[in-house]
């Protein structure tokens, strides 16, 4: 019986030998092995050992497998050893863990009333306000626990409800053409066990909370025309890189409550321009040549 194994990113090194088995190709990327025991030859496939030869941080060498008549691919994952994120944690209360990032354009009192709902639950708790109001009517909220950062003017906008609205996606096609489809209620995989409550997903809504480290691993575009709208785009970008969760426990209220400014609406709402060149560039991006919504599925069933 003859077994051998090749490898395109690395070679086979022989550990040890068993008695009345053959061993050619110690050292290089083809190794082969034979013999007449099926028992003799599964312990000396023990002591071969792969190492990788050729670097890379994080791929993969498909090793081919043959033996007698059959074939195999065994795929070895060659990843540079991860060091851990490490931090400090302090008291290991929430002010010490979280950081709380508000976006905010104009409605000053909406800020007000979230950054003292934050201090009323999580006294200390350091807050950052992005800020991209424009000169003449900017108000600095600057504290000793608030980072209030001025952006350039009418740069972001974003939405939030006060419902569980979690999303969950369904992506078609192969490695040219896809075709994202968002699934129908209930918008979520499953409960998770152990977590009542809980429910896996792809994406939610605007707030949310994440490791740090992980959404900058996948970070925001920077295009234009997402600097305005780019939650779905977060969202599209991360699938398959983060785990994502729902949360029915918990809720975050939107109050429109109090005075807006009379040009408020021209900025927070996109005209259909705009949201058509958004629409092709996010095809565009994620090499989408199809995004169907829910309302889209559901309003071609009914017809």
């Amino acid at each position: 019986m003859k077994f051998q194994i090749n490898a395109t990113r690395g070679v086979f090194h022989l550990i040890g030998h068993v008695h009345d088995v053959d061993v050619t190709g110690n050292g290089s990327k083809t190794i082969t092995v034979s013999t007449y025991s099926p028992s003799l030859l599964n312990l000396q496939l023990k002591y071969i050992a792969y190492e990788n030869t050729l670097f890379d941080a994080s791929t993969v060498d498909p090793v081919k497998i043959q033996f007698m008549e059959f074939t195999a691919t065994m795929p070895i994952h060659i990843q540079h050893v991860q060091l851990p994120w490490l931090f400090d944690e302090g008291t290991g209360k929430i002010k010490d863990r979280v950081t709380v990032v508000l976006k905010t354009f104009l409605r000053y009192n909406l800020l007000k009333n979230a950054i003292q709902s934050v201090n009323d639950v999580y006294p200390g708790t350091r807050i950052v306000v992005a800020d991209d109001t424009p000169d003449h009517l900017f108000n600095s909220f600057q504290s000793s626990n608030v980072d209030h950062y001025k952006m350039p003017a009418y740069k972001v906008g974003v939405g939030i409800q006060d419902r569980l609205s979690p999303t969950t996606y369904l992506a078609l096609g192969n490695k040219t053409h896809r075709c994202i489809i968002q699934k129908p209620d209930p918008g979520y995989y499953y409960e998770i066990r152990g977590f009542p409550g809980i429910y896996a997903n792809d994406a939610v809504l605007n707030i949310f909370l994440a490791s740090t480290n992980d959404a900058k691993a996948v970070g925001f575009d920077p295009h234009p025309l997402l600097a305005r709208i780019g939650h779905n785009a977060f969202f599209l970008s991360a699938l398959g890189r983060l785990r994502v969760a729902a949360c029915s426990l918990c809720t975050v209220r939107h109050y429109k409550r109090g005075p807006v400014a009379a040009n408020y609406s021209t900025y927070r709402r996109p005209n259909k321009s705009f949201k058509a060149k958004l629409h092709h560039y996010n095809l565009y991006m994620h090499n989408i040549n199809c995004l169907k919504t829910q309302w889209v599925t559901n309003k071609t069933q009914k017809q």
